[in-house]
């Protein structure tokens, strides 16, 4: 008599089990996605819940939030925090990051102009999300951008501040190069955020010409010197200064013998000329609010950085920085991007003995904040860089002499 099957043989079974588990791995990775697809909607719409806010804000205030008011985790309208609450809490980026983006791209970040006129907030996406495709995206008054907030493609600018909008800046709003613009790029290098520009700040100088000023005033006003007495190579190299310009001290702090004692500096004439060590007290000079005029360690800190391994870097002066290995820091070329993005212009510089800015497009300098240490108090510390050199050079020179200026964060 035949017997009826009662069980799965050993191959049966092993079969099922196979089915089970790639259903189940596809059921995983179908919740994963659904996951990943409802973070990213989430995103979005807090991101859209957030223009809402923001403009009713606006409507109220004739401006939009500063970044401290934003760091207060919510939305409202006075000081109190009692009426007009736009927002009871602004929302956090969802976790974890989803597709290409980065855990610093994930991040949300605001980041409002000078005057409250307008504001970036990036944030990032990992799938398509309706008609945005995936990566960094940047919500703007007019709606989300489907671009990096640090203009498209860019991602070596600081975290939450693509641009500072600030007098003389070489770029609108979207990185785009104007005569008008009145932003300045960022980079990020090593945790320290820096300018991608030079400054371009104050009333320009020429030795001949008419429409600018023939002389330094007596005052500390900023004044700048341009190329061949033309203001457009200002407007895109940035303006070169003198010592005391760059420092926002009056054009007389250009002649006499500091006395520096643990960084704090006296002028043996003038009081107005006397400033504190800078490395304790940053000095601010004409860069924008929030940022100052880097000193020499700040500046050395940056070629040790960049410079390739196995060079030897050292505090001499008149000599490289760091030699041995060449520098990845030099651009080679105006308007050139080396791989830090710090893109180091060759401006020129403004030569006393020949009363114009000469060298441009083959070599450029910048400023420190640091006087140069006895006997050569009459000087300060300065970085030359040239269009065949492979690495930075640390020297001081006359305060009277013009380099170009390029600001740190605070």
């Amino acid at each position: 008599m035949k017997k009826n099957k009662t069980a799965f043989t050993l191959i049966e079974l092993l079969v099922v089990i196979a089915i089970i588990g790639i259903l189940a791995t596809i059921s995983v990775i179908a919740l994963a996605n659904a996951r990943a697809k409802s973070r990213d909607a989430k995103r979005a719409g807090d991101m859209k819940q957030v223009q809402t806010a923001l403009e009713l804000f606006f409507n109220d205030n004739n401006r939009y939030p500063t970044a401290e008011e934003w760091a207060t985790g919510k939305i409202y309208s006075t000081s109190t925090d009692t009426t007009s609450t736009y927002m009871q809490i602004i929302p956090t980026a969802t976790v974890p990051s989803d597709g290409n983006c980065t855990n610093d791209q994930n991040a949300t970040y605001y980041n409002p102009s000078i005057d409250g006129s307008t504001y970036t907030i990036s944030f990032c996406l990992g799938n398509t999300t309706g008609t945005l495709t995936p990566g960094p995206k940047c919500l703007t008054p007019g709606g989300i951008v489907d671009a990096d907030c640090g203009r498209v493609g860019d991602s070596l600018s600081c975290p939450g501040l693509p641009v500072v909008q600030y007098e003389g800046g070489l770029y609108d709003a979207n990185g785009i190069s104007t005569t008008t613009g009145g932003y300045y790029r960022t980079v990020f290098i090593n945790g320290k955020c820096w300018l991608r520009d030079n400054l371009n700040i104050g009333t320009q100088i020429c030795s001949t010409g008419t429409g600018c000023a023939l002389a330094p005033s007596i005052d500390n006003s900023p004044e700048k010197y341009c190329f061949e007495n033309n203001l457009s190579y200002c407007n895109t190299d940035g303006g070169i200064y003198t010592w005391p310009e760059s420092m926002g001290l009056p054009n007389h702090c250009n002649w006499g013998i500091y006395n520096c004692t643990a960084g704090t500096c006296t002028h043996p004439t003038y009081a107005d000329c006397n400033y504190p060590d800078t490395v304790t007290t940053p000095r601010k000079g004409f860069c924008p609010p929030g940022w100052h005029l880097p000193n020499d360690s700040e500046l050395h800190a940056l070629d040790v950085l960049a410079t390739n391994s196995g060079a030897t870097c050292s505090a001499s002066i008149y000599a490289p920085d760091c030699a041995g290995a060449g520098t990845r820091l030099l651009s080679k070329s105006v308007g050139g991007l080396d791989e830090f993005g710090f893109n180091m212009i060759l401006g020129g510089t403004w030569g006393i003995y020949d009363s114009r800015v000469v060298l441009h497009n083959v070599q450029g300098g910048l400023w420190s904040s640091t006087a140069a240490p006895a006997p050569y108090g009459n000087h300060a510390i300065v970085r030359y860089f040239g269009l065949g050199d492979a690495t930075v050079y640390r020297d001081w020179n006359g305060r009277a002499y013009g380099y170009s200026v390029r600001c740190a964060k605070d």
